[in-house]
């Protein structure tokens, strides 16, 4: 059958980009034959850059929306602005 990962780590203290975090999402493939032992691997052509939308990061801020980059919480943010918070 078909076999779905997630990968990610959390890299401590946190890149940046202008205070903010961010994602970059990008899709890749693995293809692997357990008798012969070959692996094979695709890497899609469109990834995304994902920022936080205004809050920007410092460890000790309580407000989630400085921590947590996923699209459908900064899309409830007063003014998130889809152009300037996602790079293609």
């Amino acid at each position: 059958g078909i076999v779905e990962w997630v990968v990610q780590r959390y890299i401590a203290p946190p890149v940046l980009i202008d205070g903010r975090k961010f994602h970059i999402r990008a899709h890749l493939l693995v293809s692997g034959c357990p008798l012969c032992g070959t692996s094979r691997a695709w890497l899609h052509s469109e990834h995304h850059v994902m920022l936080v939308a205004f809050a920007p990061y410092s460890p000790s801020c309580t407000d989630r929306v400085a921590h947590l980059t996923n699209h459908c919480l900064q899309v409830e943010v007063p003014g998130y602005d889809e152009d300037r918070q996602i790079f293609l």
